[in-house]
């Protein structure tokens, strides 16, 4: 037995204490290269790897590849390497970035083609030679395009390590053509415009020639050669242009048929020939072939004549192209997996016609592939012609040899996803054909999966092995082996095209960080957010993947290119509304306030509110004024303030009038989601008859203060026209006396909108909204919720085919002794209730959209609050010494009423259908519905008198005209 050895029995303690400063020092003398960098600070995990592929540098060589792996991986102006002792001394000089490139010029046609030119370079290394190349190529492009005398000026301004070019161009005088030198004259039949007096632009004169040289080969100078010569410079702004080439003589091909008619009807271009190309001699071949293919096999082409002169060669043909053949019949032979009549209609060949015959073959094998015959094979097909009955036959023999289904999977060296992950992406089972197509796809699943998460070399191989059952059935075991690679991080980020905004405002909308792994999704969902900020007009963020001929780096840079748009809009317009009458509405503001994405807007409208009924002998004139003003983050965080100033007044049966404040704080949530909290202040009041303030309709001054919280998830695929996703939004609020509020309640709203796509463009659209007042109390009117925040129902955004917004719902019915009539006034409710259906399609793809609809709703107060409103009317009756007063059509219910009865919804709800045509505008959706009162619901006391019923369709007694036309724009649903 071999005792170990231990210090402390074989040496002193001093003696040991040395030797473990020697061995120590070895190691890390061994260790440290014998190379620093300087002026550039690599990050700690680079430089250590650098470090470790290169130890040591011992000769010119080992010098070279470092200072090239150095270039690979950083950025550099300079780079230069000298010996300070024995290590070496590398040092390095950062190299300044493009940031931007603004161009001044006044040559507004060429600003696009500058612009791109320009655009090239940024994101690039700025150097002396840069700025040289790109002056080069600037003018270089200038003078092709006429102006020979253009400055370039390009002027530089440095800013936070980087810089950006402000180029000045000064086109000069324009170069025109004087004259141009043709070798031979023009025919008469040829129509192109003359080059003199263009621009000498060289893009000008190629496409001038181009164009020359079609005309004069489709006028039949099949011969003709056109060329650019030289251009010769007559002085500053002249030139003539000299075009080589020659003419040729015209050719000209014409058929007849046997008898020495002419045939005016057969053209060359019919079968796809073309003499220019073919020459006369290979055009005959081909003719003949093409004809023959198409059936007509007895097709005979023949020279007949040539007629030369000195112009021009004419080339006469015999055409007999004899009787169409049929296809008579069709043999298919090996067929077994399928039917004859299944690969015939597969075939869907009826005519004598190769192109259509082999377009069949094309089909059927496909239809064989996609059920596991991967070695499917179709040999030439053989006809036979009957010449007398001008028919075909054709047989078709096919090998479908053996079909190979799906046994088993296994899956090799996956680390990040588990095995079983990866197999659940596979969607066969076992025994059932094994498609090619499905097997390819599930390869580029697996490897857009793992470069998602950042694997971006990952490589995937397939290998299946065979295992034989019989004659015709193939076992298929897969073996996916994957090579994961290196995970990359994110490297360095540069952010490119800003000119007024800050970096920071692009930043904080980036989902990724240095130095975090690599996530597609966070990429995507940074570009959305970036779009979403309204302050760019292109977004782009493009991965810069760094490669060494040393190894596989594991990081990678992006560029975030970004255009900017105009920031400040201002708008006006005139509108029109079936309800409202005229509107004219404007709005003025900024998105991008001292470039840190503060926006203010100040938006105001007017409308003449038409069908509005006088009160007190006065009418009014509708308007809406909002101030708004967001802070998109407050105290660092990503926290969106809102504070709104807002005054409303509109009339219809009475006049209202609202003044509000609203302050809003908004977090995102997710991607989809975010939550707001908001405090709002109002003053509200409603002007009505007297009868309307007795009813309750019209109200006096009112203060209402509320405080609220709102959840919202909006996964739509598309804001103006979703065909799949949902908004789900939930809201609740409520309204104290500590809040300066002179009523007290708690709201709740809820809306649910959902989205389902199937048959292509046809589209099922779903929506749920409901809405709540609880708990309301009001010494003032009994504890009845005031008229100005009760709930109407009708019109465009609710149930169309209704008139208007305050038509359905409950009402007061009371007698007028003036005029001796009985009165219905509409309340409104605090309860509010709608289904919407649409069945949608897409006419014109983006643009045109056609639905029907069945929207269902009503608006209700509880059964308590009805019986308090009519325990008010009674007493307000008795005061006044008033007839009485009802409240009739509060259809109430609640939600478990529908669980326990459906049918409730169609007892107590306003119901119609109709037909929408949808205008997909960039400013939103633009609505033009018709809808059609299909039921209302009936009180017993309906049922029992008609005079106690209030109907709320059109009275006309042509059934299309109790419709309605509905205008909306901006809908939401």
């Amino acid at each position: 037995m071999i005792k170990p050895l231990t210090l402390s029995s074989t040496l002193p303690l001093s003696k040991c204490i040395c030797l473990c400063i020697v061995l120590l020092w070895a190691k890390f003398a061994q260790a440290q290269p014998n190379w620093q960098l300087e002026g550039y600070v690599l990050p700690s995990k680079e430089l250590q790897q650098l470090q470790k592929s290169f130890p040591s540098i011992n000769n010119a060589k080992d010098l070279q590849q470092l200072l090239i792996e150095l270039s690979h991986r950083l950025t550099l102006e300079k780079l230069e390497a000298w010996k300070r002792g024995d290590v070496w001394i590398l040092k390095s000089k950062p190299a300044l970035g493009i940031k931007n490139i603004n161009i001044s010029t006044n040559t507004r046609h060429l600003r696009s083609n500058l612009s791109g030119i320009a655009r090239k370079y940024i994101g690039r290394v700025h150097s002396a030679e840069v700025v040289l190349r790109l002056r080069k190529e600037l003018k270089n492009f200038l003078a092709h395009r006429g102006f020979r005398e253009a400055e370039v000026d390009i002027s530089i301004a440095k800013s936070h390590g980087d810089v950006a070019y402000v180029i000045k161009v000064s086109k000069g005088a324009p170069c025109r053509i004087d004259a141009v030198k043709m070798p031979f004259l023009l025919p008469e039949q040829v129509k192109t415009a003359s080059l003199v007096g263009e621009l000498c632009d060289a893009y000008l004169i190629n496409d001038w020639i181009a164009s020359l040289r079609k005309e004069l080969r489709s006028n039949g100078f099949v011969e003709a050669f056109v060329a650019l010569g030289k251009i010769s410079y007559r002085g500053i702004d002249s030139v003539e242009v000299e075009i080589e080439g020659k003419l040729g003589k015209k050719i000209r091909y014409e058929f007849i048929d046997g008898k020495g008619n002419r045939v005016p009807h057969y053209t060359l271009d019919d079968l796809g020939l073309d003499a220019a190309v073919l020459g006369h001699e290979a055009l005959i071949v081909h003719l003949v072939k093409k004809l023959r293919y198409r059936g007509y096999i007895q097709a005979v082409v023949r020279q007949h004549d040539i007629i030369d002169s000195d112009t021009e060669t004419r080339y006469i043909y015999t055409l007999e192209r004899g009787e169409k053949f049929s296809l008579k019949d069709i043999d298919l032979q090996g067929i077994e997996a399928i039917t004859t009549d299944q690969a015939l209609d597969i075939l869907n060949v009826k005519v004598y016609d190769r192109d259509k015959i082999e377009d069949g073959i094309t089909r059927l094998k496909s239809f064989y592939m996609d059920r596991g015959f991967w070695q499917v094979h179709t040999y030439e097909p053989i006809f036979q012609h009957d010449l007398r009955a001008k028919s075909a036959s054709m047989l078709l023999r096919i090998e479908e040899g053996k079909k190979l289904l799906f046994a088993g999977l296994n899956v090799e060296g996956s680390q990040f996803f588990s095995a079983q992950q990866v197999k659940n992406w596979f969607t066969f089972e076992g025994d059932t054909p094994l498609i090619r197509q499905d097997l390819i796809d599930f390869e580029q699943i697996i490897i857009s999966k793992y470069q998602r998460n950042g694997f971006m070399h990952v490589d995937v191989k397939t290998h299946i092995e065979l295992l034989d059952v019989d004659e015709k059935i193939s076992r298929a075991f897969i073996k996916i082996k994957i090579r994961e690679n290196k995970r990359m991080r994110i490297g360095s980020i540069n952010i490119v095209g800003l000119r007024k905004t800050k970096r920071n405002v692009v930043e904080r909308e980036l989902r990724f960080a240095q130095g975090e792994w690599y996530d597609r999704d966070k990429i995507i969902a940074s570009d959305r957010a970036l779009e979403a900020l309204g302050l760019f007009s292109t977004v782009e963020i493009r991965p810069v993947i760094a490669h060494s001929e040393h190894q596989q780096l594991d990081y990678v840079n992006f560029n975030v290119h970004v255009q900017e748009s105009e920031h400040g809009y201002v708008s006006f317009g005139p509108g029109y509304s079936l309800q409202r009458g005229l509107r004219y509405s404007g709005e003025i503001g900024h998105n991008n306030l001292w470039g840190t994405h503060r926006r203010i807007s100040l938006f105001a409208s007017v409308s003449e509110d038409r069908r509005q009924l006088q009160v007190k002998d006065s009418s009014l004139l509708g308007s809406y004024l909002r101030f708004s003003y967001y802070e998109p983050q407050i105290f660092g965080l990503p926290l969106l303030g809102v504070l709104s100033f807002a005054h409303k007044s509109e009339a219809d049966y009475y006049h209202s009038f609202r003044q509000s404040f609203n302050s809003t704080l908004i977090y995102p949530l997710a991607s989809y989601a975010k939550v707001s909290l908001f405090y709002e202040q109002s003053a509200n009041r409603i002007d009505g008859r007297f009868e309307q303030e007795y009813s309750l309709v019209s109200v006096d001054d009112i203060r209402i203060g509320e405080v609220g919280l709102r959840l919202s998830y909006d996964s739509r695929n598309n804001f103006t026209w979703a065909t799949r996703g949902m908004l789900f939004e939930l809201g609740l609020s409520w309204a104290r006396s500590f809040f300066i509020s002179d009523v007290e309640y708690f709201k709740m709203q809820v809306t649910n909108n959902l989205f389902f796509s199937f048959y292509h463009e046809l589209v099922l659209a779903l929506s749920f909204a409901h809405t709540s007042f609880m708990q309301v109390r009001n010494s003032s009117s009994n504890d009845i919720l005031h008229a100005s925040e009760r709930l109407q129902i009708g019109g465009a955004n609710t149930v169309r085919g209704f008139a208007n917004q305050h038509n359905l719902g409950p009402y007061v019915r009371y007698f007028v002794r003036d005029n001796e009539t009985f009165i219905s006034e509409v309340t409104g409710g605090t309860q509010r209730s709608l289904i919407k259906v649409e069945l949608r399609y897409q006419i014109v793809r983006d643009f045109l959209a056609l639905s029907t609809f069945l929207d269902s709703g009503n608006t209700y107060f509880s059964e308590q609050e009805a019986k308090r409103y009519q325990e008010f009317l009674d007493v307000a009756s008795e005061k006044s010494q008033r007839p009485r007063s009802v409240l009739y059509d509060n259809f109430a219910y609640e939600m478990q009423d529908i669980i326990r009865k459906p049918r409730t919804l169609l007892d107590k709800h306003y119901l119609a259908s109709g037909l929408a045509l949808n205008y997909l505008s960039p400013i939103g959706l633009v609505n033009f519905a018709y809808g059609y009162p299909l039921r209302q619901p009936k009180t017993a006391y309906c049922n029992a008198g008609r005079h106690h019923c209030f109907d709320r369709r059109a009275k006309d007694p042509e059934w299309y005209k109790r419709g309605r036309l509905h205008f909306n724009v901006g809908a939401k649903f």
